[in-house]
């Protein structure tokens, strides 16, 4: 709340390396993906400014004429989005270091109501996803070449915090905070496929509120993150012995998907009466089963209002509601 940023180093014990010193607070900061000596800040005066490290300064700013709330680079570096407090997204080509406007997206209710967008993020391994928080307690999925909302997640409850949300390595989860301190997973990708049109069903390619929740803090939970996937396995390398288990049952749940059901063997769990059918279902359920244990083992660290950092295992099973 100074009207800086400041840098520091995790070999530095405590001193400060740098400071940038902004006109009003500062509400985002973003580190260059691929220059180490750039860095994006966003701020109350409406401005996003690319800065020079090294030499404490700015090289660039876009002016977006609303309180910039949340911003994000592409996972290349070559695509800015920039939030504000009106509920508009705005989207900037990054070369050279320099910020040219391309779009603007208005993240609005049904009703046409905008919101502050609290987060930003791009898929990372698809740069022309993006994914927006907002506090009309919404996620939304959009494409970066047309524009368009791909989906739209809901279970949250997102009023007034600045909550952001994340999305997995791989890109097929995205992990949320709440208000009320729940820690959120959905899947970026629907294994269901209707038997009948799907306009005569519940499903809907463009919404998506089927997820998986765990109380993670007693407060609000503004950040939650995967564990990157070599800390995740440092992390088993030492686990207790209480933890042994959870790699047993996975390596009972991935023989168990392997099966071959070509057959139509009886008496395995994935087959039906007959061998025909029994193919059927247990693509279908070994699809199933294949959504529901891939998370399992996963490593999730959240944050909250209080300055609580909490570190989670995925070791049991989801309790289908």
């Amino acid at each position: 709340m100074d009207k800086t940023v400041r840098l520091w180093h995790v070999s530095v014990d405590g001193e400060c390396l740098r400071t940038f010193n902004h006109t009003d607070f500062v509400t985002c900061v973003q580190f260059h993906p691929s220059n180490d000596k750039v860095f994006m800040s966003g701020s109350i005066d409406g401005k996003v400014r690319l800065w020079n490290i090294p030499r404490i300064h700015v090289l660039d700013f876009a002016d977006c004429h609303q309180m910039v709330t949340a911003a994000s680079f592409s996972p290349d570096g070559d695509q800015v989005a920039v939030g504000t407090m009106a509920g508009k997204c705005r989207f900037y080509a990054c070369r050279d270091t320099k910020l040219t406007y391309e779009a603007q997206l208005n993240v609005c209710t049904v009703k046409g109501r905008n919101r502050k967008i609290t987060g930003i993020r791009f898929m990372p391994t698809d740069k022309t996803k993006v994914l927006i928080t907002s506090n009309d307690s919404r996620l939304r999925l959009y494409n970066t070449t047309e524009y368009q909302q791909c989906c739209k997640y809901k279970g949250l409850i997102n009023k007034n915090a600045q909550i952001r949300a994340s999305f997995s390595g791989n890109g097929r989860y995205i992990l949320c905070g709440s208000d009320q301190g729940q820690v959120f997973v959905w899947s970026t990708v629907n294994p269901l496929i209707p038997a009948v049109n799907p306009s005569y069903t519940a499903f809907r390619k463009d919404k998506n509120s089927s997820y998986e929740a765990f109380q993670g803090l007693t407060d609000i939970a503004t950040v939650a993150l995967f564990a990157p996937e070599l800390w995740h396995r440092r992390f088993h390398e030492e686990a207790p012995e209480h933890v042994a288990p959870v790699a047993e049952l996975t390596k009972a749940v991935s023989a168990l998907l392997r099966t071959d059901t070509a057959a139509g063997v009886a008496d395995s769990p994935l087959s039906g009466d007959s061998p025909a059918g029994g193919n059927l279902d247990s693509a279908a359920k070994g699809s199933e089963l294949n959504s529901a244990f891939s998370m399992f083992g996963e490593v999730i660290v959240a944050a909250g209002h209080r300055g609580e950092i909490c570190i989670f295992e995925n070791s049991g099973l989801p309790h289908w509601l």
